[in-house]
């Protein structure tokens, strides 16, 4: 059965745009053994997420297909991931610059550039470079607005932290896994660590793809957290546990915390989800079991600060639907420079490129 499922492999952050798409071309990093990759390069209209489209209607079989999604504008797709074929497509151009470590032998590069009319782009060369640095601006302005947000929220997180039960939560996570984690045999190869986000904020508002959730887990864990601090350690121990376990898993990051502030960990092989829940993320699961933070919690002490955590969470949204708005006023400006691109393309010659890309992903 193939199970078809979205995620995000960058977002934009308090730290700019923060991007994992290195990690589908390493060498271990998806697939142990032979495997196809590929990277497109070329610019807004060329065409990159329709080629993706493409690829993913045409490659079928059974297994896991990950579609990984633009978060500036998630209707557009950023790559693929063809886990049973073994085969990888991502664009490679800014925000999220891919360039091949062995062209040719591992990767083959998809140069889109090649089906453009240069002399069109150059006669709109000043409404082109002003678009880029005028979008350029949106985005920047998009992070300070999201970095702002996050001290707040990172504010109520240390606090929520300091009444929080740390030995509790290590004696849950251990019970959990022996529970759920059984040991897969010795001599399987090592587990793969996939590094992902579920959520992101987007031109499209915060956009969250619980269908993955539901795709790849049948029993789900659902921890209710309005400040993260609870969740955020149980999901690391229970992460850390899985891999000892062996397994292969789906580690999704928070947006606003995009290194170290794990959102939810997914398990295929054991169906086995345990996300996370709060005012701004709110995965639409039929959860197997609830767990609130509060059993973890000195709640009386955190209430006492109460005043101060109702403050930051309400500034920290209002600073949130800014970062959208800005967003949505930067893709605006990308789908101006999409209509420069447009004009100056031929698409004949990028059917004839499309054509080839997947009778290279077909050809045994």
């Amino acid at each position: 059965m193939n199970r078809q499922v979205d995620f995000f492999m960058g977002v934009n952050s308090p730290k700019g745009f923060v991007s994992y798409f290195d990690e589908l071309f390493c060498a271990k990093s998806v697939f142990y053994g032979e495997c196809k990759k590929y990277i497109i390069k070329g610019a807004p209209g060329c065409g990159k997420s329709s080629l993706i489209k493409k690829t993913v209607d045409a490659i079928g079989g059974d297994g896991i297909t990950e579609i990984i999604h633009c978060a500036s504008n998630p209707d557009s797709l950023d790559g693929a991931v063809f886990h049973e074929k073994g085969i990888v497509i991502a664009d490679g151009t800014a925000p999220h610059v891919i360039e091949p470590k062995y062209p040719g032998a591992v990767e083959t590069v998809i140069n889109i550039n090649d089906c453009w009319d240069e002399t069109t782009l150059k006669q709109n060369k000043d409404a082109i470079t002003d678009g880029f640095d005028t979008a350029k601006s949106f985005h920047t302005r998009c992070q300070n607005y999201l970095a702002a947000a996050n001290t707040l929220l990172s504010d109520n997180y240390i606090t929520a932290l300091r009444y929080t039960y740390v030995n509790k939560i290590a004696g849950f996570a251990k019970k959990f896994a022996q529970k759920e984690l059984p040991r897969l045999k010795t001599g399987a190869r090592p587990p793969v660590e996939h590094k992902r986000f579920l959520s992101a904020v987007t031109s499209a508002g915060l956009v969250l793809y619980s269908n993955t959730i539901n795709q790849l887990c049948d029993k789900i864990y659902l921890i209710r957290d309005d400040y993260g601090a609870s969740s955020n350690l149980i999901l690391t121990a229970i992460r850390s546990y899985a891999l000892e376990s062996g397994y292969d898993i789906y580690t999704c990051y928070c947006p606003l915390g995009p290194y170290d502030r794990i959102e939810h960990l997914l398990i295929p092989a054991l169906g086995l989800g345990i996300v996370s829940e709060n005012r701004f993320s709110c995965p639409i699961v039929e959860p197997t079991r609830v767990i609130n933070f509060t059993r973890f919690t000195d709640t009386e002490s955190l209430g006492t600060k109460k005043k101060r955590l109702n403050f930051n969470r309400k500034s920290a949204a209002q600073l949130i639907e800014e970062a959208v708005n800005t967003a949505k006023k930067a893709n605006r400006i990308h789908d101006c420079l999409e209509s420069h691109y447009i004009k100056a393309m031929d698409f004949g010659k990028l059917d004839i490129i499309a054509e080839r890309v997947v009778e290279g992903m077909t050809d045994n």
